[in-house]
């Protein structure tokens, strides 16, 4: 009998124990608001447009919370916030209060379920930016010293972002002041490889060691970035900044403008335009023919 009244006590416990746990209303529920009553009130201003009330919480903010609202709006996290009106205003307000807008780590970050923009330590507000599509905080930030070249832990940049998400506009943008294309990614961040050494062949005793020659290796040629056009037509491919991968703008030999894309290894020269690929031979620093084509540089 005793056992099985401490059986029954002890599941009474567990089931209030467990109702604690589970009860919003109890005293062991700490809400987000509780816990970062600052991030809280200015996010709620700012999904209401209420820039100026959204700027007096931030003036005394941790530079911690005055970051996490940058990253906010950079990644376009703000509901309800008007980001083509009201994100140059209040960018430059952090700034002006000692936001670094290159900054990328600076501990964790609260990413609750009323505030929350996939923060990473290693990516600053310009990749959030290039990344979300948001023009006008890439226009604010490059203008304020964002620097356009960083490299994430992965070995991505503003540019590489912007190009994967198909952000053409802030793409061209970025190349326009400064960014650069890197060598793809998952090939920069591998170790070199040994330079090749020749082939020893061991024959007869009688006879002497052969060595076999290392084949010799096309010139590579570097394209320049430039405007490119086909030889006896009208038509022009612009490439503003050459590097394993990039975006072109072209015009038809019928006048037709479009957007395509180019990728190198080597000097073969990939070009997919107006749905169709052609494969190209760089044939110099100005030059790249194939296809029956030849394209000359005829200016920037």
């Amino acid at each position: 009998m005793r056992k099985k009244n401490m059986f029954y006590l002890f599941a009474i416990a567990l089931l209030l124990f467990m109702s604690c746990e589970s009860s919003p209303s109890s005293s062991f529920y700490v809400s987000y608001d509780d816990l970062y009553p600052t991030l809280s009130k200015a996010r709620s201003f700012l999904e209401n447009n209420n820039i100026e009330s959204a700027k007096n919480t931030m003036t005394n903010a941790s530079s911690r919370d005055r970051l996490t609202i940058l990253y906010a709006i950079c990644a376009k996290q703000i509901r309800g916030f008007n980001y083509r009106n009201n994100t140059k205003d209040f960018i430059l307000f952090l700034i002006s209060r000692n936001v670094d807008v290159n900054e990328t780590d600076t501990g964790e970050f609260p990413a609750g379920p009323k505030l929350s923009y996939g923060y990473r330590k290693d990516l600053t507000a310009l990749m959030q930016a290039s990344s979300s599509g948001n023009y006008e905080a890439v226009q604010v930030l490059i203008d304020n010293g964002a620097k356009v070249n960083l490299r994430d832990k992965d070995g991505a940049t503003a540019l590489s972002k912007a190009y994967d998400k198909g952000e053409m506009e802030i793409y061209n943008y970025l190349v326009e002041h400064g960014a650069i294309e890197f060598a793809p990614r998952q090939v920069a961040q591998q170790p070199s490889a040994p330079a090749p050494s020749p082939t020893t062949v061991i024959v007869q005793p009688s006879a002497p060691v052969q060595t076999t020659p290392t084949p010799s290796t096309p010139t590579a040629y570097t394209l320049r970035g430039g405007t490119y056009g086909l030889t006896g037509t009208k038509a022009t491919i612009s490439i503003a900044s050459v590097g394993r991968a990039g975006i072109i703008n072209y015009v038809t030999t019928d006048g037709k403008n479009g957007i395509g894309s180019y990728g190198i290894e080597g000097n073969r020269m990939t070009i997919s335009m107006e749905g169709y690929t052609f494969i190209y031979t760089i044939t110099s620093e100005t030059s790249f023919s194939g296809n029956g084509e030849t394209w000359v540089r005829t200016g920037y």
